[in-house]
């Protein structure tokens, strides 16, 4: 799964998009993969919108919060070379792309909406 491909990075992990929907959806996974991030002492900084901020959903991260007007079902996860684009609606779609370039390309793009995030 992405989870256990991100697991094996064993680098930060980067998230823009939060909502805490891969919760409602994949549950035991998603609760599995938190614990092995906290066993690995990962780091994990997150990009979740303005109105989960009161939803203590990602209190074990360092967390800043974008304007709900961009909200949408989609969020990005850069770990590694990994870029894991999530889609949410109904059910989770994932596309896991492999590749060190692009993976920094996302990294530079989270720190710009990391500047601009509100904390």
């Amino acid at each position: 799964s992405a989870y256990m491909m991100m697991l094996k990075q064993k680098k930060p992990l980067f998230g823009i998009g939060g909502r805490g929907k891969t919760r409602t959806f994949l549950k035991h996974r998603h609760d599995k993969f938190i614990a092995q991030l906290k066993k690995q002492k990962a780091k994990v900084r997150a990009l979740y919108y303005e109105a989960y901020r009161k939803s203590g959903v990602a209190s074990e991260y360092d967390v800043r919060y974008l304007p709900n007007k961009y909200e949408n079902p989609m969020m990005i996860d850069i770990c590694g070379d990994l870029v894991v684009i999530l889609l949410t609606t109904n059910e989770v779609s994932a596309i896991v792309i492999d590749n060190p370039i692009l993976a920094d390309a996302y990294r530079q793009y989270f720190e710009l909406l990391w500047r601009i995030a509100k904390s």
